[in-house]
């Protein structure tokens, strides 16, 4: 809802309201055990298959024929199992938001005004059904009568095309079903007042204006789990003793977060013209100057940043303009950047310390062989961030021949660097920067093992390396990390054809060619490239995102947009299209390697994509109650593309293509 309403004839009030709802449900594969937080299977569990051999007196009918397994039975370690006949997990989300403005706007005498307070919110409740509770199924797996949960069973031997001959009844699963919810926000509350006028004072070229304001902004954001997510509700094997801060299968320990920022700033910005077409300077149409500059300050982090902005235009002619422009940008680290207490994660990773000794020792090929086990990483935020700093670089040329009126012509280079990104270092890098400091006696305190076994001792015996115990967690804390340098061309055309009696034609066409993307070691990312190129660690070792990275995991050469509208009276047609360019996926390799000048001919090519929406919409103009209505119909991704395959949690890039289908929206407008 939008209201205007005139106080005086130099006072405008002004407000708009908005609020939005939706809900969805979506299903995901059953729930799994991590590798990193395996279960115990008690040796006097029902179907503990390695149990002993009598139980109450009589033969156990579980216990394997054969084994050599002492009578009294063996406790068993559980990794990677999925809860297949639990059935999928299935969520609900429900999302909930709405924004509200008020403000002022006029003028006083020459100078004009707007100022204004915003407040918006957005509330999400996530809820997942079908998870597995750690304990309530251990509990389940451990009972000793034929009521205990079966993890032996499943599949159909004679024919595994059938599915499972041997499920397991409801009532052994159903104890250990729970739902689990995630509750999160954010808000923004903002007010300013800016101040502008065009002709502050007169140049030889023209009007100097100017526009300058003040600026305070609060943000706050919630992230509430579920207590047994949240290390309220916890896991303690009852076999093994390890200690687990979720209590959910398949998902890490998450803990509440909350976090609120206060930021003022101000800015100011100059439209210089210093040469107009009535001074007639030869070659020079038109030269206009903007100098813009803004500082804000954090009070969360106590960071000020100041960043400046000059552009140019210069006309030579009549409908040729160059363009430029130089500035520095900032950015300053999220709130959970800042406010994470420590959030951990489980995943599969390489111990390049414990295979490097075994392939010493010759019981492994080499570090691309290493199995891989699973390692909890921690993540946390930090106060002593510092915002990212970024300096861009804009030239350009705008092409508006006369003698084909309606068509503008557009051509941009571009180059931003970037420095102190705010990131994790990533847990295979600190490993791998362990194995690096071991080899010359260090190790990486970030890397937290345990206390050599005997068995960890024989293993690096006559290795020339110090004895290493498994890895308890990682730490990966946020950084001010890397640098980064990026460069491309954009391209438009723009053309609003001529009426010639068949309707107003509009063409739109978009293109962006991404030249480079070059991502610049830190100090720790260097040690190990460093290491790697002394030959001091194999070439088995590689360091993740860093180098070119153009055409790498989501980084096209090109993407296009362009769109077609046909309007004749009351009717508007359009056909938009999109295009993405391929990109490799590093986490697939060939087998055999071929040998090529293309850097990424041994990765997986992700096939480009290319969509295309249609809509068609009417406007009611005849005078009565319905005039000014607007039906419009749509239908998105109008042939049902799918988004091409890679290598994806969920099969594609989710932050490049999207895996909606064919849609079809309706919207009615109408404006009082």
């Amino acid at each position: 809802a939008l209201f205007n309403y005139e106080l005086t004839d130099n006072l405008e009030a002004y407000f708009e309201g908005s609020y939005y709802k939706s809900e969805s449900e979506r299903f995901l594969d059953a729930s799994a055990v991590l590798s990193a937080v395996p279960v115990g299977v008690s040796r006097n569990a029902f179907y503990n298959p390695f149990g002993p051999t009598l139980r109450n007196g009589q033969p156990n009918p579980q216990r394997l024929p054969g084994t050599t397994i002492a009578s009294t039975g063996s406790d068993l370690i559980m990794e990677r199992y999925r809860f297949v006949d639990a059935g999928n997990r299935i969520v609900d989300v429900e999302k909930e938001s709405y924004r509200l403005v008020a403000g002022l706007r006029g003028n006083l005498g020459a100078w004009d005004f707007d100022t204004g307070f915003l407040y918006s919110e957005a509330d999400t409740v996530d809820l997942e059904r079908n998870r597995v509770s750690l304990t309530l199924m251990q509990q389940q797996i451990n009972l000793t009568t034929p009521d205990a949960y079966n993890p032996f069973n499943g599949g159909c031997l004679d024919d595994p095309g059938r599915g499972d001959c041997t499920p397991n009844p409801r009532s052994s699963i159903d104890p250990f079903r729970i739902d689990v919810f995630r509750k999160g926000g954010t808000s923004l509350a903002l007010a300013d007042l800016k101040v502008s006028r065009d002709d502050l004072f007169t140049l030889p070229g023209g009007n100097l204006g100017i526009a300058t304001g003040v600026e305070w902004r609060r943000e706050t954001f919630y992230d509430d789990r579920d207590p047994r997510l949240d290390g309220t509700i916890t896991f303690t094997d009852s076999v093994t003793g390890v200690f687990n801060g979720s209590d959910v299968a398949g998902t890490s320990e998450s803990p509440d977060t909350d976090g609120t920022r206060n930021v003022w700033s101000a800015f100011a910005e100059m439209f210089v013209p210093l040469v107009s077409p009535e001074m007639d300077i030869p070659l020079v149409e038109a030269l206009n100057l903007q100098l813009a500059g803004r500082i804000e300050h954090f009070a969360d982090i106590d960071a000020t940043a100041t960043v400046p902005r000059v552009a140019a235009s210069w006309t030579t002619v009549p409908g040729i303009t160059f363009r430029g422009a130089w500035s520095r940008g900032f950015r300053a680290p999220n709130l959970v950047q800042v406010n994470d207490d420590g959030t951990t994660r489980s995943n599969t990773r390489d111990d390049f310390v414990i295979c490097q000794a075994r392939v010493l020792k010759g019981t492994l090929s080499g570090l691309d062989a290493c199995p891989g086990e699973g390692v909890i990483s921690f993540r946390s935020g930090a106060r002593d961030l510092e915002p990212e700093d970024s300096e861009s670089i804009n030239l350009g040329i705008v092409l508006e021949p006369e003698f084909i009126p309606g068509l503008t012509l557009t051509a941009d280079y571009w180059r931003v660097k970037q420095t102190g990104l705010v990131g994790t270092f990533g847990d295979d890098n600190a490993i791998a920067l362990d194995l690096l400091r071991r080899l010359d006696g260090g190790t990486n305190p970030n890397v937290i093992r345990a206390a050599p076994t005997a068995e960890d001792i024989a293993l690096f015996t006559g290795t020339g390396l110090a004895p290493a115990g498994e890895i308890i967690q990682v730490l990966d804390p946020y950084l001010n990390l890397d640098s980064r340098v990026s460069k491309g061309w954009d391209f438009g055309i723009y053309y609003r054809v001529p009426d010639f009696g068949f309707g107003n034609f509009r063409l739109r066409f978009n293109a962006a060619r991404l030249k480079s993307f070059v991502q610049s070691a830190g100090p720790d990312g260097q040690e190990i490239i460093d290491g790697i190129a002394a030959g001091v660690l194999p070439l088995d070792v590689t360091v993740g995102g860093l180098g070119q990275l153009l055409q790498v995991d989501g980084r096209p050469k090109w993407r296009a947009s362009g769109s077609i509208n046909w309007e004749s009276g009351p009717v508007d047609i359009g056909l938009f299209g999109q295009y993405v360019g391929r990109v490799f996926d590093t986490s697939v390799v060939r087998d055999v390697l071929i040998v090529s000048d293309d850097p990424n001919a041994n990765f997986f090519q992700v096939d480009e994509q290319f969509t295309i929406n249609l809509s068609i919409a009417y406007t009611i103009d005849n005078g009565t109650k319905l005039d000014g209505t607007r039906l419009r119909f749509a239908i998105n991704n109008l042939f049902d593309e799918d988004p091409p395959l890679a290598d994806e949690v969920f099969g594609y890039y989710s932050d490049l293509h999207s895996p909606r289908g064919r849609q079809f929206a309706i919207e009615l407008r109408k404006k009082f």
